[in-house]
């Protein structure tokens, strides 16, 4: 976790080291997982969340 109160995480790809910070945030259907680039899963679908994130950390250009 990042910071004290604010709902951040902060993960990484362990094979390809790739990181970014994930913010949890309402929105009109829910809680939303919000990362860059551009990714978002709903918080009441953590495995599909995950699964987004764990792709776009496989397959981000950088």
């Amino acid at each position: 976790m990042v910071g004290t109160e604010d709902p951040v995480l902060w993960v990484w790809h362990p094979s390809t080291g790739r990181q970014t910070i994930i913010f949890a945030t309402p929105s009109n259907r829910g809680w939303l997982f919000l990362w860059s680039p551009g990714g978002q899963g709903s918080a009441e679908e953590p495995e599909l969340a995950a699964a987004a994130l764990r792709q776009a950390l496989e397959t981000a250009q950088g």
